[in-house]
């Protein structure tokens, strides 16, 4: 790893402030192929920044050690410290996630929200209102 976490961090809130500055409302972000987990200092950072700006993290609920010892085995350095850190993270999780390689890529339709759904581990208030702003085509700016 290159970059210390305080520069993590910065980069996190820089990205996310430009978008909101061009007048994006960010619904999650994301670590990039997993990128933030090569150190648990980076979830960290990655998972309180979410927190403060009340932003969705892609993150994953490690609390299942099927789980972890599934992303354990594909070489991302999940330790009790990553486990920790997403475990304390208090906004809604996936509870699972995989890649489709050579998957069919199809053209996006006009004016189409670009999502897929995930399995969400709990129901909370935020889940809710994404769900009610996607099924009730509400902006997703609301």
């Amino acid at each position: 790893m290159h970059a210390s976490a305080k520069e993590v961090e910065t980069e996190i809130r820089d990205q996310i402030d430009k978008a909101i500055a061009l007048g994006h409302g960010p619904t999650h972000i994301d670590t990039h192929m997993g990128t933030l987990y090569g150190s648990a200092e980076y979830v960290k950072v990655f998972l309180k920044v979410a927190e403060e700006y009340h932003i969705l993290a892609n993150v994953i609920d490690l609390s299942v050690p099927e789980v972890a010892g599934k992303f354990k085995q594909q070489g991302y350095p999940i330790n009790m410290d990553v486990i920790k850190n997403v475990g304390e993270y208090r906004l809604p999780k996936l509870d699972n996630f995989t890649s489709v390689p050579k998957g069919i890529v199809y053209k996006p339709k006009p004016n189409s929200l670009g999502i897929f759904p995930h399995h969400i581990s709990r129901s909370t208030f935020h889940i809710n209102r994404i769900a009610l702003r996607v099924c009730c085509c509400h902006s997703p700016f609301v």
